[in-house]
């Protein structure tokens, strides 16, 4: 559970647009289709070219949170789920849904996964910060950090 758990979390925000639809499985689960659509949009929207490398070599997916492209990309994402708005609005219920779809792979949720993506949400919800942009990172790396150490437990 603790492999499925860091994988899909990887799968969720890290280098999904670096993938293109002729490389991918056609038996491949539509959250993650839709990762890579929404990946591929926002990259090409925002000219994301090469993903930043990590902050932090032991958990894979923690991003700079300081770096204005990255910033647009993960906005344009989070707003294309209907996660957060222009104005930094959070929609914790489509968080919930994208989050439970991701580790489920859309198959029926685990009393466990329902509450690593409860827990995660609950710690991640009143993140701050001074545009939509940065806190769709910042919400990035705290639901990432918070996995980590959920899985650690």
């Amino acid at each position: 559970m603790k492999t499925l758990i860091l994988i899909v979390s990887v799968l969720i925000f890290a280098k999904v647009n670096s993938r293109t639809f002729e490389s991918v499985p056609f038996d491949t689960p539509d959250v993650i289709m839709d990762n890579i659509l929404d990946g591929t949009m926002c990259a090409q929207k925002v000219g994301l070219k090469n993903f930043p490398r990590t902050q932090n070599i032991n958990r894979e997916g923690i991003l700079p949170e300081d770096n204005e492209q990255l910033n647009l990309y993960y906005s344009c994402i989070y707003q294309r789920k209907g996660i957060i708005d222009e104005n930094g609005i959070l929609n914790l219920d489509n968080l919930r849904l994208y989050l439970r779809n991701l580790f489920t792979m859309s198959q029926a949720i685990t009393p466990a996964q329902k509450k690593l993506v409860d827990d995660s949400i609950d710690y991640c919800k009143d993140i701050q910060s001074q545009d939509y942009g940065e806190k769709s990172v910042k919400l990035q790396n705290c639901v990432m950090n918070k996995l980590y150490d959920l899985v650690k437990e």
